[in-house]
């Protein structure tokens, strides 16, 4: 069943961005490793190492410990995420995803043109996951 996310609760180095966020996405995927042996008449296939990746689009703020200031001072770090699909309580349908040692490589700290909301990405990418329903 498809999941309507009315807000994402995120956190990023321990700030709340809540109210700046326009979309989160978290990608989690193992890499696939090539097992196939000469006795074998298919391709086979295991799990490979895990490859997180986290993309929040956000309205860039110049104020003090917003968006723009947070996220530039990561660049060329590794911090921990907290992404919570909705708003409310974590649940067994509401989980909370934490990603910690997720690396930022760029950050792009002037993002628009005239007439327009200035927003941007920023992606994460490395770590290990954890998730919580409780």
């Amino acid at each position: 069943m498809a999941q309507y996310i009315p807000m994402t609760q995120v956190t990023v180095n321990s700030v709340v961005l809540d109210s700046k966020i326009v979309s989160a996405v978290l990608v989690n995927s193992k890499e696939s490793q090539d097992v196939t042996t000469q006795a074998d008449t298919a391709r086979k296939f295991a799990a490979g190492l895990i490859n997180l990746t986290v993309t929040i689009e956000v309205q860039l703020d110049q104020a003090a410990a917003n968006t723009t200031a947070t996220l530039e001072a990561l660049v060329g770090s590794t911090t921990t995420l907290v992404l919570i699909p909705a708003a409310g309580a974590v649940s067994a349908t509401n989980r909370r995803y934490t990603v910690t040692g997720a690396y930022l490589e760029t950050f792009n700290s002037i993002d628009g043109s005239l007439g327009s909301i200035a927003t941007t990405q920023a992606v994460f990418t490395g770590g290990t996951l954890a998730i919580a329903s409780v």
